[in-house]
């Protein structure tokens, strides 16, 4: 038999599995002298070796790509698909979406490049010591944070985009204090009860701060509002921040340039324009007033004309002047106070007056002021 047929048998057998020994003797019958065996096992061994590191360079090459796919899957599944399914900020989520994607990028990291034929060679593959995680606690807690971010904002835009509004009551809540090194941290929720517009009772938490916590009481009604996608996401409608975060309100003070403007507009414009400065205003049919509860203020509008009803009297007057308005009338300074004198004003195009309002029990009298066209 030929050597490289001889060197193939070797091959074929050495990768079955067969001792030296045992070869020989399944070779005894080609009378091949002991040095002779001896050389052609040692290239046979070696063709062996060389294609062993070839199969764990392209198996530590396969493993890389493996654990790196499924850290940015895992990546992609925490940041974009979950937040949706879930819509809801989520710490356990957020945990173990860190704690997984930590764990296999530090695996992948390992595996960087050790199907290089000189790392084979001399390591065949990695020495995974997972005590040396402790290196990804800054890295995992980075990536907590920003899990926890997307949880919160994906919950927050499909709340803004499927907000359904209704009045809720409060039935419980309490505080929960978290030790950390730098102190403690106090964790207020408010938990409420309402109905849906499919006529289902849902009850859901609010974290909220800690003063605002002081403020809420049993069987209190507040305005809240939820998603259509998920009841137990909601938000409570309480402060400006909240109301100019979803629903697109300035909360800003009314203008005199504001109430101008609302003279050219028609009923439906009227609303939407008004709730862009302030959210909460509604037509009373009643009373043919625009009336913000929320804000305590009234709003009374036709082509030539516009009335504002509810700031302080004392206000009114710097109302008027710092947005171009001059005085004209010639009340003597020391009588400016009085309830029933009208303050007059004007600027080019138009002409103000500013009228008391009583109150009664001692409470400073309300502005009713009024714009009009020349």
């Amino acid at each position: 038999m030929e050597n490289n047929k001889i060197i193939t048998v070797i091959v074929d057998h050495l990768k079955a599995g067969y001792y030296e020994s045992e070869i020989k003797d399944i070779l005894k019958d080609e009378n091949i002298s002991e040095n002779d065996f001896k050389n052609l096992f040692n290239q046979s061994k070696e063709i062996v070796n060389n294609d062993n590191i070839i199969k764990l360079a392209k198996k530590n090459k396969l493993k890389f790509f493996g654990y790196l796919s499924i850290t940015v899957l895992t990546l992609l599944i925490f940041l974009f698909y979950l937040p949706k399914q879930i819509e809801s900020p989520s710490t356990f989520y957020s945990i173990i979406g860190s704690a997984i994607i930590c764990v296999f990028a530090f695996i992948s990291f390992l595996y960087y490049k050790t199907w290089e034929l000189e790392f084979v060679k001399e390591h065949e593959a990695p020495n995974i010591n997972y005590s040396f995680l402790v290196i990804m606690i800054l890295p995992c807690a980075i990536l907590y944070f920003i899990i926890s971010s997307v949880f919160e904002n994906v919950a927050d835009n499909m709340l803004k985009e499927n907000q359904i509004e209704v009045v809720g009551k409060v039935i419980s809540g309490g505080e929960t204090e978290i030790q950390n090194r730098r102190g403690n941290i106090k964790i207020s929720t408010i938990v409420v009860e309402f109905t849906t517009e499919e006529g289902k009772k849902v009850i859901a938490s609010e974290e909220v701060d800690t003063y605002e916590f002081q403020g809420f009481y049993l069987n209190q009604e507040v305005n809240l509002i939820y998603s259509k996608t998920n009841p137990e996401n909601i938000n409570f409608l309480l402060t400006d921040a909240d109301i100019s975060k979803f629903k697109n309100s300035k909360e800003k003070e009314i203008t005199p340039n504001d109430l101008i403007k609302l003279m050219s507009l028609n009923t439906k414009d009227i609303k939407t324009e008004l709730n862009k400065i302030s959210y909460g205003w509604e037509f009373n049919n009643q009373e043919m007033l625009w009336v913000n509860k929320r804000k305590n203020l009234g709003i009374s509008i036709n082509s030539t004309t516009v009335n504002y009803i509810g700031q302080n009297f004392s206000t009114a007057d710097y109302f008027l002047k710092k947005n171009g308005f001059k005085r004209i009338d010639k009340i003597e300074t020391s009588s400016l106070s009085r309830l029933d004198a009208n303050k007059l004003y004007e600027n080019n195009d138009y002409e103000a007056t500013i009228k008391a309002l009583p109150q009664g029990n001692g409470k400073e009298p309300l502005a009713i002021t009024t714009i009009t066209k020349k």
